[in-house]
This record gives C-alpha cells, sequence and structure tokens, in this order.
C-alpha cells in the first residue's frame, strides 16, 4: 500500500487528505489497482479502481439476470472505460460515463443513483421530468432489492474487458465433473454485428477444481469496433 498525505480534497478543497493506492489481485479475473481518498475536514470520501497489465485483445459484454437478494449482494469491478445499460428502465450510461469502482451490484446501483440525483435537467433520453423520477423511483426500489421491479438485467459492456461481476453469495456448487458429461459452457459463435465471439456460464469458486454453473450471469467476449478503437485511440497505436 502506498499513501499519499496532504492531498487536495476535491469536495472542500483543504489539504487534509489521505489518497492510498493499493494493487490486489482479483481471483479468477486479474490485478487491479484500487485508489481512495479520505478527507479528515470534511469527510469526503471516494474510492476508484484502474486495470493494471496490458490491453486486452478484445471486448467483453456482462449480463446479469437480478433475481434476488443474493445477486445485489455480488462483487462488481466496474472499469472507467465501461458503460451500463439497464432494459427495463431504458437506462443506458455511455461508456465511461463513470469512474471505475470496486462495489456490490447494490452499491453500483446506489452510485447510479447518486450521479443521476446530481443531473439538474433531464437527460436526453428522457422524455418528461415526470419520467425521469419514475427511472430514479425504480432505479431506488431497485437498490432495494423491492420484489415488485425484480427480476431486471444489469449489463455492462467493456471495450477494454476490465469489468468483472463475482459469483453470487451463496450460488450452489457442483464438481467441474459433472460438466463433463454435459454439453461445453463454451461456445463460440457470432454476435449481432457478425463478429465471432466467446460466451460463457461457467464460474470458478475458490477451489479451482470445483466450478459451478451461474444461469443469472453470461460473459460474452467481442471483436471491438473500428469506433471503439478510435474513441480509445487504438487505432493509431502502432505495436
Amino acid at each position: 500500500m502506498i499513501r499519499f498525505p496532504n492531498t487536495v480534497c476535491p469536495s472542500c478543497h483543504h489539504q487534509q487528505a489521505e489518497t492510498t493506492m493499493t494493487v490486489t489481485n482479483i481471483p479468477h479475473f486479474k490485478e487491479i489497482i484500487i485508489m481512495t481518498l479520505y478527507c479528515q475536514n470534511c469527510g469526503f470520501r471516494s474510492n476508484e479502481v484502474k486495470s493494471s497489465g496490458r490491453i486486452s485483445k478484445v471486448a467483453t459484454k456482462i449480463t446479469l439476470l437480478v433475481e434476488s437478494e443474493n445477486d445485489l449482494k455480488r462483487e462488481v469491478i466496474k472499469s472507467d472505460s465501461a458503460g451500463i445499460e439497464i432494459p427495463q428502465l431504458q437506462l443506458t450510461l455511455m461508456e465511461g460515463g463513470m469512474c471505475g469502482v470496486y462495489t456490490t451490484v447494490e452499491g453500483l446501483l446506489q452510485n447510479m443513483y447518486d450521479g443521476l440525483s446530481q443531473v439538474q435537467t433531464s437527460p436526453s433520453s428522457i422524455a418528461s421530468r415526470g419520467d425521469f423520477q419514475n427511472v430514479m423511483d425504480k432505479l431506488q426500489r431497485m437498490k432495494d432489492g423491492d420484489a415488485s421491479v425484480l427480476p431486471f438485467t444489469l449489463l455492462i459492456n467493456d471495450p477494454l474487458s476490465n469489468s468483472f461481476i463475482g459469483p453470487a453469495v451463496s450460488q450452489p456448487k457442483k464438481n467441474v465433473h459433472d460438466f463433463a458429461k454435459q454439453s461445453s459452457p463454451m461456445v463460440e459463435g457470432n454476435n449481432a454485428d457478425g463478429n465471432s465471439e466467446n460466451v460463457c456460464n461457467i464460474a470458478c469458486c475458490d477451489d479451482e477444481r470445483e466450478q459451478y454453473e451461474d444461469t443469472n450471469l453470461i460473459v460474452e467476449e467481442y471483436e471491438r469496433t473500428f469506433e471503439q478503437n478510435e474513441e480509445l485511440g487504438l487505432n493509431d497505436m502502432k505495436t
């Protein structure tokens, strides 16, 4: 852990905040850098996640069906390059529209709610202030696990494949050998854009010898579009 004392607080602008930087390894994912800031003057806190290592050759789309409180407790890494979508609310946060965080599904929904609460005028994708308030009310109930808005779908689309959703807290386990008798969980095909993709719904447990079928979680790898590479500045990168 690296500490940076006397950091200027972005909230009160006093030089009484401390920033810490920690490199940690997420099992079955990759190493990430977690940066936290706490201000002793005003109590402001923030945390941000950055990826470490090389740029992925593919993009990733993660689809989670949230059906219960266990799904809300799943760990989430949402990188600063990822976009978020909840189809039931017709709500989309564009790629790069929110900073990277390491939290839970519930915490991610809370961050979305807090961010939208600071919007002074309704986003262009929402027709009226009444519709905007309706979205906010439903988002609040989704975060609280209200059965009236369950299930719903959470999509995380990350062109750099730096985002991750972990297993459910009480997900039942099956030995990996049980799946040898079934069809392979990893299939190759084409996505809607005609690009090749890999789809997997097998997640690893802490014991690498065991796996379980996570029926609520689908991870798809696909080839980045030219536009995505252009926005990320990768088209001009020579290696």
